[in-house]
This record gives structure tokens, C-alpha cells and sequence, in this order.
């Protein structure tokens, strides 16, 4: 089986302008994961700021086009997600 996936939804939150050209410091995590669907959350930083300049979470569907049916998370992707403890 072809493994497929598809961006359900895609949130922006900008907290402060980006100035052209910046250096800047992205961090990903995988945040949730659901029976077919999970979410990456990201967080875009100015170099040498603390504080988050914009912060996203993108949804995910695992899909099978030949079955045109959702699918359940892929093992990979479970085994990228590290819940903090």
C-alpha cells in the first residue's frame, strides 16, 4: 500500500512582525496523534528572542486514494511521537 497523506487544516497565529532577512529558529513536534489524523505543531522564533514570533499547527490525514478512504495513523508516525512526561 502506497502511503499517503493529506493537510486537512492549517492554523497561523502571528504574535510579532518578521523583518526580511531575519535568522530564525523553527521547532516541530508531532502534538497529537488521533485514529487517522495528528497534528504538527511549530513554533517560528526570532534569533535570540524567547518569545514565539508565530506559532502553527498543521492536521494531517493518513489517506488510502486506491480505497479513497481515511486510514489509520502510520506506525512511522507513532513512533516519531514522544509525549513530554
Amino acid at each position: 500500500m502506497k502511503k499517503s497523506l493529506i493537510v486537512a487544516s492549517i492554523k497561523i497565529d502571528y504574535f510579532q512582525q518578521i523583518d526580511h532577512p531575519s535568522d530564525l529558529i523553527i521547532g516541530q513536534k508531532i502534538s497529537r496523534i488521533g485514529n487517522s489524523s495528528f497534528d504538527i505543531q511549530s513554533d517560528i522564533f526570532i534569533k535570540d528572542d524567547p518569545k514565539p514570533a508565530a506559532s502553527t499547527v498543521v492536521t494531517c490525514v493518513c489517506f488510502n486514494y486506491e480505497q479513497n478512504k481515511s486510514v489509520p495513523v502510520y506506525d512511522e508516525i507513532k513512533a516519531d511521537f514522544q509525549p513530554i512526561k
